[in-house]
Parts: C-alpha cells; structure tokens; sequence
C-alpha cells in the first residue's frame, strides 16, 4: 500500500518522532553510517514512530523507490553492492529496449549509417581481397609454381 499523502498527518508523525528520539541530524544514517538529515517510514506505517530510522537524503531516496517499484513489479529489486544503480535489470533491459527502439528504428538513423559505414565495408573488401592474394601468392610459391 503506498502512503497517501496527507500534510497534516505526516507533520504530526514526524513531530511525534523528533520528540521520541530527537532530530534526525543528530543521529547517523542507518545504511551507510553518515550524518543523517531526515527520518524515514520503512514500511509506510506512518503512525508507528517505531517504523522510523534516521537517513541520509541518499539512502532515503533509494530506500523509496526501491519500496515503490517492488510494490509496482512483479519483480524484485535486489542492488548489486558494487554498482551504483536504482533501477533492476528487468527494468533496465526494458528501458534500454525502449531507448534503441526510438533512436535506431527511424529513416533517419538508417540513412545515416549507411553513409557511416559505406568506407568502413570498402576498406574491410579491399583488406580481404588483399588478404586473399597474399595467401593464394604464397600458396603458389610453395607449390613450385613460380620461380622466385
């Protein structure tokens, strides 16, 4: 369930929590040890003050939408510790999809690297045709055919 927001009652949970356990700038982010700067619901159960943990703006953020898009996919978000990405692979394969499917599916783009690659492939024949005399060169001289 995603939180609806209401103005009234987010002030009054989080004014709730600043007088239970302080200003979040006082304490240290729970996910990566900084200052924090905010208080952030873990569940979205905004009256629980217990549901709280202090939270840089970063880690909040990505705490957020990692909520949000496991609550909207099939799918789950699981972050590779080394990488710094926010989104999972399925999403990213699909908006990468997206992204070509704009950019190289026109005309335009066709036309473009056609041209692009006209002396690219008139450089590659050329180099095997070469390659090919070259062999069929020293093919011939090893079978004795020619003198040297």
């Amino acid at each position: 369930m995603i939180y609806e927001y209401n103005s009234n009652d987010y002030n009054r949970c989080h004014k709730r929590v600043n007088r239970a356990f302080g200003p979040a700038t006082e304490q240290y982010c729970y996910e990566c040890g900084v200052p924090a700067d905010e208080w952030a619901s873990q569940m979205n159960d905004h009256e629980d003050i217990d549901d709280y943990l202090p939270m840089c703006i970063p880690c909040h953020r990505s705490t957020d939408r990692r909520r949000k898009h496991d609550e909207r996919q099939d799918h789950t978000y699981e972050p590779e510790p080394h990488l710094e990405r926010t989104q999972c692979k399925p999403c990213r394969q699909r908006r990468a999809n997206e992204r070509n499917r704009k950019i190289y599916n026109t005309d335009e783009y066709r036309a473009w690297n056609r041209e692009r690659m006209r002396p690219i492939m008139r450089e590659r024949r050329a180099r095997i045709k070469a390659e090919k005399r070259k062999l069929l060169h020293t093919q011939v001289i090893a079978a004795g055919m020619v003198q040297v």
